[in-house]
């Protein structure tokens, strides 16, 4: 059983009520570039793959880029294996929908760079979940 680190940040979704809701939100299409931060172990990215052909994620624990490289849908996950406070800011152009879930809480230094991110790619799809 693989779990959450907290270096990472890392919390793992499991409600599947909320999970729907945020699928529904995103509202994957065959035509979306659809990037992940941070997927986990897939609770958006699976269900987000049952509808679409195709998704890049971005992830920076070994644990979890071997997990999803394991997982049924390892052919339709393109992995970077990345800080994403590393990434060139173009990056980010390749795609139409960028998504990612986190704790209100998160490391520091995370946070506010990523805020920066946020506002500057104005592209994102995000939940902050509650602890």
């Amino acid at each position: 059983m693989i779990k959450a680190k907290k270096k990472y940040g890392q919390n793992f979704l499991i409600d599947s009520s909320v999970i729907k809701n945020i699928v529904d939100l995103i509202n994957p299409q065959d035509e979306d570039k659809i990037l992940e931060i941070g997927p986990g172990l897939g609770s958006i990215t699976f269900p987000i793959l049952d509808k679409i052909k195709k998704i890049d994620v971005i992830e920076i624990d070994p644990d979890m880029v071997n997990f999803l490289n394991n997982s049924k849908y390892s052919k339709k996950i393109n992995i970077h294996t990345n800080d994403i406070l590393k990434i060139q800011d173009s990056f980010f152009k390749n795609f139409n929908k960028i998504i990612g879930t986190y704790h209100i809480i998160s490391p520091p230094r995370f946070s506010s760079r990523f805020v920066i991110l946020i506002i500057k790619i104005r592209k994102f799809i995000l939940c902050f979940k509650k602890k």
